[in-house]
């Protein structure tokens, strides 16, 4: 979790490749969220005072009905269907960061 802190989203894609071959990938992403929940909450909880109401609500009310979406699906989907988005995600955030970086 320490590791998450120091380089942000990547802390979810660093272990994701570790943890992957050790125990599966149908327990990765479950196991990962309970690990990001907690050092994300970690986090907050430290910069509790620059709390920006506004963009957490930006991202939060769209999130949430992907997660409900999500687990519902989740649980039904073959482990070579969530490698693949998995490794889609993964791939396309190298793009994405360096045009990101440009604005």
């Amino acid at each position: 979790m320490a590791i998450n802190g120091f380089v942000g989203v990547g802390g979810g894609f660093l272990p994701a490749v570790f943890l992957a071959p050790m125990i599966g990938v149908k327990t990765l992403l479950p196991t990962l969220s309970i690990m990001l929940l907690i050092s994300n909450f970690s986090r907050s909880w430290i910069n509790r005072s620059d709390f920006h109401k506004g963009a957490f609500l930006r991202v939060a009310i769209p999130a949430t009905p992907m997660v409900f979406l999500e687990s519902y699906f989740y649980p039904v989907l073959e482990p070579k269907i969530i490698s693949f988005f998995l490794g889609i995600v993964i791939l396309s955030s190298i793009p994405v960061r360096r045009w990101a970086a440009k604005y």
